[in-house]
């Protein structure tokens, strides 16, 4: 079983990220997790998200084939 938690990236991490990483790549996230909340149409949402601190590259998919 998996949970999709939406990850904030900026500056230098960002850019690492969009460069080197690809859809299957296994990495991993070091942040503060950051609840967000609004209402919309009267009924009050919730975005949990990560504010990545550092990302380590754990392993390719085109390096595992």
């Amino acid at each position: 079983e998996s949970d999709f938690i939406r990850c904030k990236l900026w500056n230098a991490i960002a850019t690492n990220v969009s460069e080197y990483c690809h859809k299957g790549d296994l990495i991993g996230v070091k942040g503060k997790i950051q609840i967000r909340i609004y209402k919309e149409n009267e009924e009050t949402k919730y975005i949990t998200e990560i504010i990545a601190e550092k990302v380590s590259f754990l392993s390719s998919k085109k390096a595992d084939e």
